[in-house]
């Protein structure tokens, strides 16, 4: 039986149209994670809201990642890679349009959604398409080509932004995206192979569920960790405000270094006395009272 060839093996060019093809969709996802940190400010004037609400559209992005990043193989091994990734590429391009022409902060946040379900699709849909159109001789250099834009984009990305948000508007901040994935969608289409798995398994629609659950309230959990409702609750354990009081080794540390300085405060009291005017030698329920405010 004749093994079959990989594609790069079969034509020579695809040893660098591939990558380049898988390159540029993880240029965008990285691009896009970072970008929009210096236009928060813009943004929230134009479409009339807080700067530290608009937050939210970098965290509702990351967000859509994790949930829909464990999910992507499997439906790569069900429809096909080249077919998702397009799909993806598609996804992605058409959520940063109507990102670029949203009015309202709730649209912004459901396009950010839309546009990292098309990035959760897009970067191990194309490690895969990688995998399987190169030797294993081949693989280094090509992740080398793949993974550098992948490293550009998030450094560039600030800077992008503030240039695209001073000198333009906003709005190019998520139109940049459109000439990158129709590129894409078309080499993609033109030059991938359309790779299936062998058996597939059903979709673990309790697992996908259970992983969505935790991503998201991870997620919100260090978000509200942050905030000031967070210290509201609980504002004797608030962090970084987080009192002595919070675990026995901390009360025993405070206790010994009370004790130290009184110590060192009645080797100067008058004789008899049993509290110097300074205050050195508190209590031990004053300085745990103290210590618990």
């Amino acid at each position: 039986m004749e093994q079959q060839l990989f594609a790069t093996e079969r034509d020579p060019r695809l040893k660098l149209i591939i990558p380049a093809i898988v390159a540029i969709a993880f240029l965008m996802e990285q691009l896009d994670s970072t970008i929009l940190t210096t236009a928060i400010p813009a943004i929230a004037q134009s479409l009339d809201t807080t700067a530290v609400r608009l937050n939210l559209a970098i965290t509702t992005y990351i967000l859509t990642l994790a949930v829909f990043i464990p999910v992507s193989g499997w439906f790569a091994d069900r429809f096909g890679a080249r077919k998702i990734f397009a799909l993806a590429l598609f996804t992605f391009t058409l959520g940063s349009v109507l990102c670029g022409v949203a009015d309202s902060v709730g649209i912004l946040l459901a396009k950010r959604a839309l546009q990292g379900l098309g990035g959760a699709m897009m970067t191990p849909v194309g490690r895969l398409i990688l995998l399987r159109s190169f030797p294993r001789s081949g693989l280094i250099t090509a992740m080398t080509y793949m993974t550098l834009p992948a490293i550009i984009g998030p450094v560039i990305g600030p800077l992008l932004g503030g240039l695209l948000t001073t000198y333009a508007s906003w709005r190019w901040i998520f139109y940049v995206n459109v000439p990158f994935g129709l590129i894409g969608i078309f080499a993609a289409l033109r030059f991938v192979d359309d790779f299936h798995g062998g058996e597939l398994q059903p979709f673990d629609f309790a697992g996908f569920l259970m992983v969505g659950a935790g991503a998201a309230l991870l997620q919100f959990g260090l978000e509200k960790s942050a905030g000031q409702s967070f210290r509201r609750w609980r504002p004797c354990w608030s962090w970084p405000h987080r009192s002595c009081c919070s675990s026995p080794s901390a009360a025993m540390r405070a206790a010994s270094k009370h004790r130290r300085s009184i110590s060192r405060c009645s080797a100067f009291a008058p004789s008899g006395s049993a509290r110097w005017p300074g205050g050195c030698a508190a209590s031990a329920s004053t300085a745990r009272r103290s210590c618990c405010r």
